[in-house]
């Protein structure tokens, strides 16, 4: 897949009241938007009003438009590149309103977004395709959650993604199913079934996703492959290389230096 080029970002955007957008033959690229406040929103043969922190991912020459009848907040960006097969990765549907539970989430994620793009950094378009790859991530995982939630108690969905968010934000901590279960009050044998069934992922493959993605960002930022290790939860440098190797098809210090399988 090409590499997703953010082409322009925003977080905290205000629109005053009264305030009307029309494009009549949309823009070339995709509008990847989370409206903090309620608007009337129209694009194709829908028209409504926009549910707060909902989401809205509109495909390029879309006609849209809206009128703001309260001062408008929302972050947004656009975007190029092969979008369409990592949405459908990810079981999100272009031009759908999705109003997710993990609201609060994923405006961190957009502002994430805005703030590297605006920082323009050390290897900012890689740094942002990835970001842009984890909030679909995030919403294609809330999206199954929701479409399951009938099988699974509400409380017991809320406690595991809080759980998993943690150990997204702390990878380099010393999880195991066993920390993962008992932080949960539960037997690891049910956590290990619940987990999967919320995720569709066991909790030990998560993990090593989680630490290694942690690891990739680390290294294309500038870290030793021993700090990245260190910060992603390998306290052996040899296990990471190995862990590394087994999912990314090259070692570590290959990766940093722009090697690729």
């Amino acid at each position: 897949m090409d590499l997703l080029h953010v082409l322009e970002a925003q977080c905290n955007w205000v629109e005053q009241q009264g305030f009307e957008l029309r494009r009549d033959e949309g823009i070339p690229h995709y509008i990847v938007a989370q409206y903090l406040s309620q608007i009337e929103l129209y694009y194709e043969s829908t028209r409504m009003k926009t549910p707060r922190g909902s989401i809205l991912v509109l495909e390029p020459y879309v006609p849209h438009g809206y009128h703001c009848n309260e001062a408008l907040l929302h972050h947004w960006f656009h975007l190029d590149g092969d979008v369409l097969p990592l949405l459908s990765r990810y079981g999100i549907q272009p031009n759908v309103f999705y109003q997710l539970g993990n609201a609060e989430d994923l405006s961190r994620i957009f502002e994430q977004i805005a703030r590297i793009y605006h920082d323009k950094g050390c290897f900012r378009d890689n740094h942002l395709a990835l970001k842009v790859e984890e909030l679909f991530v995030c919403m294609g995982t809330q999206i199954h959650l929701q479409a399951s939630a009938s099988d699974l108690n509400y409380n017991v969905i809320k406690r595991l993604q809080e759980l998993r968010f943690h150990i997204l934000e702390h990878p380099e901590y010393d999880w195991s199913v066993g920390e993962m279960a008992r932080q949960m009050f539960l037997s690891e044998s049910y956590f290990h079934q619940l987990y999967r069934k919320c995720f569709g992922v066991t909790p030990n493959r998560d993990l090593i996703a989680i630490r290694i993605e942690r690891a990739r960002t680390n290294l294309m930022c500038g870290a030793s492959v021993a700090t990245a290790a260190k910060k992603s939860g390998y306290a052996n440098v040899y296990h990471f290389i190995r862990q590394f190797k087994k999912v990314m098809g090259v070692t570590p210090n290959q990766y940093k230096h722009g090697k690729r399988a």
